[in-house]
């Protein structure tokens, strides 16, 4: 498995973070502090009427056992993030990685189908809407277009089906050489 981004430890979001966190299950609230406090995020619990305990609550269970990045875990009903990607990976990654998987989180509470197969991933409108709060919220961070389009850039697409959700999330695609 790739890295999902460049190795930074030294960014402020850093200290929102629990780096170290063993295997085993968390609320969202132990592993990663302020998301309910995120533009989009606070819209999505005033529409729901939910407290930011939904946010700070939500489970997350932290695997050692696999690698992959993190996803949420439909049928359980929480987030899943692999113990060495919370470690390993640059911190504004991970922390947009939480807040993507958040936003999956009240679409699977609004009743969604997050892996509607009927779609292309790059189409689907759980990915696009999760990705564009995290692309919102890494351009108030001050990372570049070109640093959100990497980003997005994940093993499972293809490069014409990365340009594809470049589009959908709002970024400029990055010019080519």
């Amino acid at each position: 498995m790739e890295n999902h981004g460049a190795a930074g430890t030294h960014h402020p979001v850093a200290g929102r973070l629990n780096r170290t966190p063993g295997a085993g299950e968390y609320e969202l609230g132990q592993l990663c502090s302020g998301l309910q406090s995120v533009e989009e995020i606070r819209e999505l619990l005033r529409e729901r009427h939910l407290g930011e305990s939904f946010v700070t609550g939500t489970k997350v269970l932290v695997d050692d056992t696999r690698d992959f990045y993190m996803y949420v875990d439909d049928k359980d009903r929480r987030l899943v993030a692999c113990l060495s990607h919370i470690k390993d990976s640059d911190p504004r990654i991970v922390y947009l990685d939480y807040l993507h998987e958040l936003v999956h989180i009240f679409q699977l509470h609004d009743g969604r189908n997050l892996y509607d197969r009927r779609f292309k991933y790059v189409r689907r409108t759980t990915e696009i809407e999760a990705y564009t709060v995290a692309v919102r919220e890494g351009k108030r961070m001050g990372m570049a277009d070109a640093e959100l389009a990497e980003y997005l850039r994940v093993e499972w697409i293809s490069d014409e089906e990365h340009m594809e959700l470049i589009r959908a999330v709002g970024l400029q695609p990055p010019a080519t050489a």
